[in-house]
């Protein structure tokens, strides 16, 4: 679905220092006002069109100030690239899920704004994935048919049961993997159509954002090989290409793969858009008085896994500025140095090398791509405890509104630190890929650009804020966040 609208980005006039943003869009050859009646590229993706154009720099407003979307080589014509085509028989397109407003992800805002202005009619709600399940019952009323869709901002991820190989030969299964309809609330797992009985897993999971990817392949110009697991939530994907294949047969609903030239250039806008926080509430633009935040100063750092110091230094000059500033600063500092012990997390604890438990450990541990906040370890996976894994070692228990499995593992079989061989969860993770008990509640680590654009967070939506995020965190590994620490740490992380 296209909408007409102008092709210059939304000017917020917003002073620091004598600086404006809408200066600063000037710089770039850019009118940073739209013409009286004319909507801006972000107030039509907020809209659920496509502008005609993706200006070379889009800015666009969240509650902790406005995020930034970056083109390196300028503009973008939608109607020329396949990442805003629609390639199946839906409507959908990329872009459809990974909107510069959102953190080039979709916010739970976006999608709301999106199903009251459409009644439901946007593609983003294909029944396929959108639905809690497409066995939709005549009559339903909308929030009910979409009610994971509308409260986590989590769609349905329909995996074969049990797991296949790359030849399409069923794996060797650890576990055995039970649900019941009291279990199911969202009634796919149950369906005879839709679930296990007929070869399927239903799991409910967020969109990842599709920008700032050459940060998962450690090269400037996002060519080569993926760092391993780092795409897709379970790490299923193998490479860029295959993901883009994977999304276009599966949520486009696509009858063919797209041509290798469309993959490409699917691959290539992924890899040469970069999205991060340009400006803070409070703070004004963290990309000025020698910081290095926005999206600008991010598209021209070089991808590296973090050398022997830390992960993030955006805001190291910021030592003496005005509060907001010194708060992020602080919030940063203790991303990288608090330390704590990290236990009985699967992917991590069990690595060779490590101990359980691994003390004197930092959030950066985990996080640590410098300036991205991915993971460049060998797996990238980690149970850290989200889906109900862990409520033995103060993780939260299952989700009420989720598909909550019960696991029984084989004897023999190791579910590693879960403390029991038989598991309840919402989402059995990198499993449902290996059919391995010890990969049960594995989930890849996202980066951490442009948070503030898109919530709710982790793999299903489960944190409604950031927040939840650090609250989740210091409860988990027992840090001992004072309410300051935990004000920086949010402060930090929205204006990455």
């Amino acid at each position: 679905m296209r909408s007409s609208g102008s092709s210059h980005a939304r000017a917020w006039h917003l002073r620091h220092a004598g600086l404006t943003l809408a200066a600063s869009l000037a710089c770039w050859g850019m009118t940073p006002e739209p013409a009286e009646g004319q909507q801006t590229a972000g107030q039509i993706f907020q809209e659920g069109g496509i502008p005609p154009l993706v200006p070379q720099l889009e800015v666009d407003g969240n509650q902790f100030g406005r995020v930034g979307t970056f083109l390196p080589d300028g503009p973008v014509n939608t109607a020329e690239n396949a990442f805003f085509q629609s390639l199946g028989t839906n409507g959908r397109s990329c872009a459809t899920c990974h909107q510069p407003p959102s953190g080039m992800s979709v916010s739970l805002d976006n999608i709301l704004a999106r199903f009251n202005v459409t009644g439901g009619l946007d593609p983003l709600f294909a029944p396929a994935d959108a639905a809690d399940c497409p066995n939709t019952v005549p009559g339903s009323a909308l929030t009910d048919v979409y009610s994971v869709l509308l409260s986590r901002a989590s769609f349905r991820i329909a995996l074969p049961w049990p797991p296949r190989d790359e030849q399409g030969n069923p794996r060797p299964v650890e576990f055995d993997l039970q649900i019941t309809p009291e279990q199911d609330p969202p009634g796919c797992n149950v369906d005879p159509q839709f679930g296990i009985g007929a070869g399927f897993v239903s799991v409910y999971r967020r969109s990842m954002p599709a920008a700032n990817m050459n940060f998962k392949t450690l090269r400037p110009d996002g060519t080569g090989p993926i760092l391993p697991g780092s795409v897709m939530w379970d790490g299923r994907a193998v490479s860029m290409e295959a993901q883009a294949i994977e999304a276009t047969r599966g949520h486009a609903q696509a009858v063919q793969d797209p041509t290798p030239e469309q993959v490409a250039q699917i691959v290539q806008f992924q890899s040469r858009t970069f999205t991060a926080q340009l400006v803070g509430n409070r703070a004004g633009r963290l990309d000025v008085a020698g910081a290095m935040g926005g999206p600008v100063k991010l598209a021209a750092q070089i991808p590296v896994n973090k050398p022997a110091g830390t992960t993030f230094n955006e805001f190291d000059s910021w030592a003496a500025q005005v509060e907001a500033r010194q708060s992020i600063r602080r919030g940063q500092s203790l991303f990288n140095t608090r330390r704590f012990t990290i236990s009985n997390v699967a992917g991590f604890n069990d690595f060779p090398g490590q101990t359980n438990p691994s003390r004197g450990r930092t959030c950066s541990t985990c996080h640590n791509v410098r300036h991205s906040g991915s993971d460049h370890n060998a797996s990238a996976a980690h149970d850290t405890g989200v889906s109900g894994t862990a409520q033995f070692i103060c993780g939260p228990p299952p989700a009420a509104d989720l598909p909550r499995f019960t696991i029984t593992c084989h004897a023999g079989a190791s579910p590693r630190f879960l403390g029991s061989t038989v598991i309840i969860t919402t989402d059995p993770g990198v499993a449902l890929q290996t059919g391995r008990c010890a990969d049960i509640g594995k989930f890849t680590t996202p980066q951490l650009r442009a948070l503030a654009a898109r919530p709710p967070y982790f793999h299903d939506g489960r944190a409604k804020t950031l927040n939840d995020v650090v609250q989740f965190y210091n409860r988990r590994f027992n840090i001992g966040l004072s309410a300051r620490d935990q004000q920086d740490l949010v402060h930090f992380l929205a204006a990455l």
